[in-house]
Parts: C-alpha cells; structure tokens; sequence
C-alpha cells in the first residue's frame, strides 16, 4: 500500500467515526427534544347528554365530565369528586323546574358503576357500563334518581335519561413552524459542526 492509500484509508476510517460520533449526538439530542415536549394530560373530556322524551317531557340536559380513564376505580358509590371523576358542567333547558347551567360546586358526590369498559368509544349500551351519576344538595341542580338517570330542580322536576357519554371531539392542534424545524436545524448544525472538525483534522 503507497503513500496516497494509506491517506485515503485513514480519511475514510476518520470519515466513519465521525459519523458514528455525529449520530450518537443526534440520537442524545432526539431524546432531549421528545422528553422536552409536554406530556398528554391523562383526565380527558367526554359528553354526556341526558334526554326526556323517554318520561314524556321536553326537557333534555348536556354536559362536560372530566374522566381519568387510567384510575377507572370499577366501582364507586357516594364517592366525593376524585381524581377519577374530577369535573362536571351540565346544562339543563326545556324543563318545568331547574333550568340553568350547573358545575362541579354544585354538586357533592358521584356514583360510577363502569368495569372494564372501554372510553374509546360511546359508554352507553357496554356491558360494563352499569352506572354513572351524581347528587347535590343544591335545590336548583339536577339529581341522580335512578340508574342513568338525573331528575331536575334537585328532583322535584322532570325526568331525564342517560343517552350517551363519549369522548369529547379533540382539535388537531396546529403545527408551529418554528417548532417543527428544530429538529431539523439542530441535526444540519451537528453535522456541520462534525463535517468541520473533519476537515480540520485531514488539512491538520
């Protein structure tokens, strides 16, 4: 092997670590950027609507419930609001009594009877899925009356059932340029940076 061989080999075998070095960065750095991005929230939001028509009467009712699908606790009666079960907004119209928009504060306990059920899709009509309400002492609020169902103007009004509780539709979020190209810019510079030490080492 002459002289320029031996150079060429030794620049190749330069070349290869170099690489090896670059990609090891890159991976370290991919890391950092994926733990640095924030984490999906695990209590999600679900739509639960409640209807009368099954009693006879016009009223109907809409809600907001924050779930923790993750400490689904089976089985819970009178069970003050938890990390399982920790937000409600429901809104009651067309009723005789208890019309009105009512949260969390107005109501005290919750009673969930749900084994096994799977919240990625609608709740309602799953074998598992045997109970979901709440009671309040707020004369004005809507109360649990019977399985699935809800009674209005704290259960002196008209009767509703449980129709459906689902996932609530998530947004896709829109993607930031800027965010988007960090990667990218991170990865071209370290291999910039690596491309320069390699040439100063073969002209050093």
């Amino acid at each position: 092997m002459d002289g320029s061989e031996g150079c060429a080999v030794q620049t190749k075998l330069e070349e290869n670590q170099d690489v090896k070095s670059f990609l090891k960065v890159a991976a370290r750095a991919a890391l950092i950027l994926g733990l640095a991005l924030p984490a999906s929230a695990a209590p999600t939001l679900f739509i639960a609507e409640w209807s009368g028509a099954g009693f006879g009467n016009g009223a109907s009712a809409t809600g907001m419930v924050t779930l923790d699908p993750d400490l689904n606790p089976g089985s819970a009666s009178n069970t003050p609001f938890d990390a399982f079960f920790s937000a409600i907004s429901i809104t009651i119209s067309g009723a005789s009594v208890g019309d009105g928009v009512f949260t969390t504060p107005d109501f005290s306990v919750y009673y969930w009877d749900g084994t096994g059920v799977d919240f990625n899709t609608e709740l309602v009509g799953q074998a598992g899925f045997l109970e979901f309400n709440f009671f309040t002492s707020n004369p004005s609020a809507p109360r649990g009356s019977e399985t699935f169902e809800i009674t209005t103007g704290g259960g002196s009004g008209d009767r509703l059932l449980l129709t459906s509780l689902r996932l609530a539709p998530v947004a896709t979020p829109e993607l930031n340029p800027a965010s988007a190209a960090t990667p990218v810019v991170l990865c071209l510079g370290l291999f910039a940076l690596y491309s320069g030490r390699r040439r100063a080492a073969v002209r050093s």
